[in-house]
C-alpha cells in the first residue's frame, strides 16, 4: 500500500489543481517539485505529531488531539489570511495548509486511534493516507485501524473479497457508462455519441436555469421541476460511480471494505438516504461530531440529545467539512469573504441537519417496513429540492436561491 501510494502521489500529484494560482507566478517542474518537497515536510511533521501523541498521551494537549488539530489548523488559516507575512513565508505557509487540508481527516483518524493502537507509529504508515485505489478528502475507508481490522486473513477471505471487488468493479464501471450517457443525453454534454444527438433537444445546468431566472429570463417551471430531478439523479449517479470505483479497487487489495452507496432509492427517511448515499461521509460525520457530541450533552434528556448530536454531525460538521476543503477560495477571497460567500451551504447544513435530526426522532419505536411508497417519494423529492442550495460555484445569495425555489411552488410563477 504505501509503495503503491507514495508511486501515485509522485506521478500524479494530488495538489496541482488546488494549487493553480502558484502555477501562474513559477514555471510547472519547479511547482511539482515544490509540492512534493513539502508533502514530505508534512508527513514528517504528521509522523512526529502521532508519535507525541502515543507518548504523551495524557497530555492537555493530547487529551483531545481531535478537536486542538482542528483549532490549530483554523488558526493557521487565520495566520496566512491575515498576518503581514513576506511572501515566501506566505507562500510556504499555504502551500504547507493545502497539503495538510487533503491529509486532514486522515490525520484525524490516526490521532483518534493512538489510544487504542499499541503498535509504534512508522512513517510508511502515512503513505496510506490519500491510498492509490482513490479518495476525496474523505478517507475510504475509515483510517489505518479500520484497515487492520477488514483485511483478509486467510487465502479463502482474500479470494472471496476480491471476488466482491470484481463484482462491484464491474457495476461501477457499469454506472460509470450510464453516467456518461445520462450527461449526454440529458444536458447535451460532449462524448462519444454526439454525432447520434445532432437536433435533439437537451436540458440547461441548474445553474443556468437560476441564473435565466434572476435575469428575468424564465424557463418554463415543467423544464425547471425537469432540470432539479435531472440534477439530483446526476449526482447520486456521480457518487455512485466513483465511491465504488474507490472500494471494488480497496477489495482487490484484499480489504472487506463496506460499499459507499447502497441503494438509496429504497431508503424510506431522510436519515436513511443520508446513511446510504455516502456511508463514508457519513462516518466520517459520526466519528468526528456526533458521538464526541453525544457523550457529552443532555445526557438528561435522551431526545433533544439524539436531535443535537445529529445536528451537530450533519449540519456543523457538514459545513466545517466543506468550508475548510475548498481552501483555494479562501487564498482567493480572504478568510471573512470567504465565509460570507458560505452562507448558502451553511443554509443548506442547518436545513439538512434539523431534517435528518427530525427523522432520526421519528425513526424511534418506528420500524422501517411501516413506511410506504409515498415516504420514499418524499426523500427524494426533499433531496431534488436542497440540492438547490448545494452550489460548489456560491454563485448568487440566499435570497436568490431562495426566491428560485418559492417561484416553483407559487401558483402563477414570476
Amino acid at each position: 500500500m504505501a509503495i503503491g501510494t507514495a508511486y501515485w502521489l509522485f506521478q500524479y500529484p494530488i495538489f496541482e489543481r488546488e494549487l493553480d494560482w502558484f502555477s501562474s507566478t513559477f514555471n510547472a517542474p519547479f511547482v511539482t517539485q515544490f509540492i512534493l518537497a513539502y508533502t514530505l515536510v508534512f508527513f514528517v511533521m504528521a509522523w512526529l505529531l502521532l508519535l507525541l501523541s502515543r507518548k504523551w498521551a495524557d497530555h492537555w494537549l493530547f487529551k483531545k488531539p481531535v478537536r486542538n488539530l482542528f483549532l490549530f489548523y483554523t488558526g493557521m488559516l487565520v495566520l496566512a489570511s491575515y498576518a503581514p507575512l513576506p511572501r515566501p513565508a506566505w507562500l510556504s505557509l499555504w502551500v504547507i495548509l493545502i497539503i495538510a487540508g487533503k491529509y486532514l481527516w486522515f490525520l484525524a483518524y490516526a490521532l483518534s486511534n493512538r489510544g487504542k493502537e499499541k503498535t509504534p507509529v512508522s512513517l510508511i504508515e502515512l503513505f496510506h493516507f490519500q491510498p492509490f485505489w482513490g479518495s476525496t478528502n474523505v478517507p475510504f475507508p475509515k483510517g489505518e485501524a479500520n484497515l487492520r481490522k477488514i483485511e483478509a486473513k486467510s487465502p479463502l477471505d482474500l479470494a472471496t473479497v476480491q471476488l466482491k471487488g470484481l463484482k462491484l468493479m464491474l457495476w461501477s464501471s457499469l454506472l460509470l457508462l450510464v453516467f456518461s450517457l445520462f450527461d449526454q443525453i440529458v444536458f447535451g454534454a460532449h462524448g462519444f455519441i454526439d454525432p447520434f444527438l445532432q437536433g435533439l433537444p437537451v436540458l440547461p445546468r441548474l445553474n443556468n436555469v437560476i441564473h435565466q431566472y434572476l435575469v428575468g429570463k424564465v424557463f418554463p417551471r415543467s423544464i425547471c421541476w425537469m432540470v432539479l430531478v435531472a440534477n439530483f439523479l446526476r449526482i447520486l449517479l456521480d457518487v455512485s460511480s466513483f465511491g465504488g470505483t474507490f472500494v471494488a479497487t480497496c477489495r482487490m487489495c484484499g480489504f472487506n471494505a463496506l460499499r459507499n452507496t447502497y441503494k438509496p432509492l429504497e431508503a424510506k427517511s431522510i436519515a436513511e438516504f443520508y446513511n446510504r448515499v455516502y456511508y463514508y461521509f457519513k462516518e466520517l460525520l459520526v466519528d468526528f461530531f456526533f458521538y464526541p457530541t453525544y457523550f457529552r450533552f443532555f445526557k438528561q434528556h435522551p431526545r433533544l440529545r439524539i436531535f443535537f448530536a445529529t445536528f451537530a454531525a450533519a449540519g456543523f460538521g457538514n459545513a466545517l467539512f466543506h468550508f475548510l476543503r475548498d481552501i483555494t477560495l479562501i487564498i482567493k477571497l480572504g478568510l471573512w469573504n470567504a465565509l460570507a460567500g458560505f452562507q448558502t451551504y451553511l443554509l443548506y447544513c442547518v436545513i439538512l441537519g434539523t431534517a435528518i435530526g427530525v427523522s432520526q426522532l421519528r425513526s424511534i419505536g418506528r420500524p422501517p417496513q411501516n413506511r410506504g411508497f409515498l415516504s420514499t417519494v418524499f426523500v427524494l423529492f426533499f433531496y431534488c429540492l436542497i440540492m438547490v442550495l448545494d452550489d460548489p460555484l456560491r454563485s448568487w445569495s440566499i435570497i436568490d436561491y431562495c426566491s428560485f425555489i418559492i417561484n416553483l411552488f407559487l401558483p402563477f410563477a414570476r
